[in-house]
């Protein structure tokens, strides 16, 4: 009885599995060549706010390099 109750499960996710696949490519059939006009303000908006994140990124990514030998000027030979 175990084993019937695990087959019925595996198959319904097996079935759930090929339904999300299916249900995928009829969306994306559905939204090929579909593109969206961003207005010239909000663009300009987006790319402030992008160029802000990378900045952020870039410092913290510097602050966790920062080591003892950065704070007190020491220069490695490498």
């Amino acid at each position: 009885m175990d084993f019937l109750i695990g087959l019925i499960g595996a198959l319904v996710g097996v079935g759930i599995f090929c339904f999300g696949i299916w249900f995928g490519r009829q969306l994306d059939a559905k939204t090929e060549g579909l593109t969206v006009e961003v207005p010239e303000e909000e663009a300009a908006e987006l790319q402030a706010e992008r160029d802000r994140l990378i900045a952020d990124q870039k410092a913290f990514r510097e602050l966790m390099n920062y080591n003892a030998n950065m704070a007190y000027g020491v220069k490695t030979t490498e």
